[in-house]
This record gives C-alpha cells, sequence and structure tokens, in this order.
C-alpha cells in the first residue's frame, strides 16, 4: 500500500504536480502521528509535553526540506489545515460540548481551544516552519562559491522554446516579489547580508501568508 502510495507521488512530480511532494510529506506525518497516537492523545500527559513530543516527532515530516519547494499559498494553507487538524486530536474537545451542535460551531469553539494551547506552548504553524527554510535556503544558496551546483541552478536558462500559456512560477518568485515590496535590491544581493536578512524573515513569513 504504501509502495503504491509512493509510486503514485513520482508520478505526479514527473507530470508536472507542484502538490505531489507536500501531499507526500502530510501522508508521512499523518503516518508518523499515528504510530504514536498512544502517547500524543495520552491525557495523563500534559498538554505541553505532548506538544513538545509532536514537535520532535511529527512536525519535522510534514516539514522536511520544505525549503526547496516553491510558495503558494493553497499549500500553505493546506499545511496550516492539516496541522490543526492532528493537534485537535492532541488537545481533545472542549469539555462539556454539545454534539448536537452545527459542525461547524463545533469546529470553531474546538479550533479556539488549540489556538489557546498552542499560544501558551509558542509552537509554529507548519507554514511558518516552511517559509523559515525557504528563507534560509536563499541565504544558503547566495553564500555558496559560483561553481557549486546550486548557484549553477539558480542561473540556468533552459535551451528551447517553452510551453504556450502562463510561465510556470519558479523557485525565487516570492523572494523577487518580497523583495520590490519592501523596496529592496535584488534578493540574491540582499541574502548575501545574513544579518539583515534574518531580521526580514518575520516580515518574508507574512507577506507570504497574508496576515
Amino acid at each position: 500500500m504504501l509502495t503504491n502510495g509512493l509510486d503514485a507521488c513520482f508520478k505526479q512530480l514527473r507530470e508536472g504536480n507542484p502538490s505531489a511532494d507536500l501531499q507526500h510529506h502530510l501522508q508521512a506525518a499523518s503516518r508518523a502521528f499515528h504510530a504514536n497516537h498512544s502517547i500524543l492523545t495520552n491525557h495523563q500527559v500534559s498538554v505541553k509535553d505532548r506538544f513538545k513530543f509532536f514537535h520532535a516527532v511529527v512536525s519535522p515530516v510534514a516539514c522536511f526540506a520544505a525549503g526547496h519547494r516553491k510558495i503558494f499559498k493553497q499549500e500553505l494553507a493546506a499545511l496550516d489545515v492539516a496541522h490543526r487538524k492532528l493537534l485537535r486530536r492532541v488537545v481533545g474537545p472542549p469539555a462539556g460540548i454539545d454534539w448536537s451542535r452545527p459542525w461547524n460551531e463545533i469546529l470553531h469553539d474546538w479550533n479556539v481551544r488549540v489556538s489557546i494551547f498552542v499560544g501558551q506552548a509558542g509552537l509554529k504553524p507548519w507554514s511558518h516552519t516552511c517559509l523559515e527554510q525557504h528563507w534560509k535556503l536563499a541565504h544558503y544558496a547566495v553564500n555558496l562559491p559560483c561553481d557549486r551546483w546550486l548557484p549553477r541552478l539558480l542561473h540556468w536558462k533552459p535551451v528551447g522554446q517553452r510551453r504556450v500559456g502562463r510561465p510556470r512560477q519558479q523557485w525565487d518568485d516570492m523572494l523577487r516579489t518580497f523583495c520590490r515590496y519592501k523596496r529592496l535590491e535584488e534578493w540574491e544581493l540582499a541574502a548575501r547580508d545574513g544579518r539583515n536578512w534574518e531580521t526580514l524573515m518575520p516580515d518574508f513569513i507574512n507577506f507570504c501568508s497574508g496576515s
């Protein structure tokens, strides 16, 4: 069953489906959660400690190597939806909840309960973790020697004619858009200054997530 799922994921990647890699990581994170279900939903353990375990065991699977992916807002939203879904399992529903109420109202109250615990624990949304990886990878890439494959790949111009229609989004499109928005120089120049680049990361996260 697992082999079939991986084969389907790789097939989608070959066919140019940008969300295939994300779906693979979310499925892997779900498996990691269910493998540790007895600990993560154990109400004899404090929510704070369960969050720590979740952050150590499940989150790295969902966000692994996320910096190499292109940034799409719908994918960031999908990450946070999956994150909240699993965290609801961790904290459990509000006490004394009336299950006869409309599901959207129950879900709202449940998410409010999750957000309170998340705020107390200082847990980051998965989308923020992935955007941090993207931002840090940009700094790493531009400070590599020019003969390394990653800087060469950033400047690679494929030969031949592209397909008719809107050009595909590139890995650094959001970096370029953000730097124009902030009236900065080209991102490859701005990213060389590690200290200043680090201070801009919260602004970049808010810009990409629309918050």
